[in-house]
């Protein structure tokens, strides 16, 4: 529909000294029309399996969102204690010994015979109670239950999610976390010739400054905001500034194909900068200048907003 009205205001030049406007107009409707259909995938693939096996291991940001601030997930407010409630009669148990004292006649078991093997759950040749003839698993005396050794499992995730999880590098420690919106800037798939044995099975989401930041207050386009940023207990990692530097996150494969199309458009959630403990001892390294690294990366923990390239607030 706006379109529409914006073709035929320059067809019939209603108001001709408007015409440029109209014209930069319809060029926004031209990359409004894939991104609108955009914004629902992308919300969907992120964070992908690639983050969430990450996140599974170092765990995930006990914050939500609202307005322009992380807020602590409060504690649950404890229910108020019931009003005491007045007391009926007590109601007791009722033994046999009372039952005597009120003059009535109890028959007893105890005198009644027994089987020589009434106490157990089969007969044996000895007529002792016993639970059967033979152990449980007795068919397979390697496993005492009869069953295989039980195997290490990652319950809740796919198949692929426990793929790049068991490829994570266990002994890294989160140093970074940033909250803000990012501009889709770049992809790259993955690089089998790559010396960093994650490149070879994750690609990179190249994320760019908003730039376009709200000045108002208690907007969710406000300014990044930094959770945490602490490489005290890792190695050596690059500086960066969040209003200027762009992240360089790792990604499944799948999440390239689909984000090489969607240049431009802004992706709101939480980024986590992972790297290698510091062990006593170390020789600190020397920072160097390649875009990746075996001893730190970027993740997706979680998405929370996507954008129109083109979206302002004010």
């Amino acid at each position: 529909m706006v379109e529409f009205i914006l073709n035929f205001m320059l067809r019939h030049h209603a108001i001709d000294e408007y015409n440029r406007e109209f014209k930069e107009a319809l060029e926004v409707v031209e990359r409004a029309k894939p991104e609108l259909l955009a914004i629902g995938p992308i919300s969907a693939l992120l964070p992908d399996d690639f983050g969430i096996a990450a996140a599974e291991l170092w765990g995930r940001s006990n914050m939500l969102l609202w307005g322009s601030t992380a807020l602590e997930v409060p504690e649950p407010i404890p229910e108020p204690a019931p009003e005491p409630k007045e007391e009926g009669p007590k109601v007791g148990l009722v033994t046999t010994e009372d039952l005597r004292k009120e003059g009535m006649v109890i028959s007893s078991d105890d005198d009644e015979p027994k089987p020589a093997n009434a106490e157990g759950w089969g007969t044996n040749p000895d007529g002792e109670g016993s639970w059967g003839e033979s152990t449980w698993g007795a068919e397979n005396q390697d496993t005492i239950w009869g069953q295989p050794e039980p195997t290490w499992e990652l319950p809740g995730m796919t198949e692929s999610q426990k793929g790049f999880y068991e490829k994570l590098p266990q002994s890294f420690v989160k140093v970074r976390l940033e909250r803000g919106i990012r501009r889709i800037a770049a992809v790259e798939p993955p690089d089998p010739n790559s010396a960093i044995p994650l490149r070879k099975v994750a690609g990179v989401l190249v994320l760019a400054p908003w730039e376009k930041w709200s000045t108002k207050e208690g907007t969710w386009q406000s300014e990044p905001s930094i959770h945490l940023d602490d490489t005290s207990k890792s190695v050596p990692v690059p500086s960066y500034d969040p209003l200027t530097s762009s992240l360089r996150i790792l990604v499944d494969p799948k999440s390239v194909d689909v984000l090489k199309d969607h240049m431009g458009m802004g992706v709101q959630g939480y980024w986590v900068q992972v790297a290698q403990e510091k062990k006593e001892g170390d020789v600190p390294k020397k920072k160097t200048k390649a875009k990746d690294s075996a001893l730190h990366f970027w993740y997706c923990e979680s998405v929370h907003g996507v954008l129109l390239s083109f979206f302002r607030e004010e």
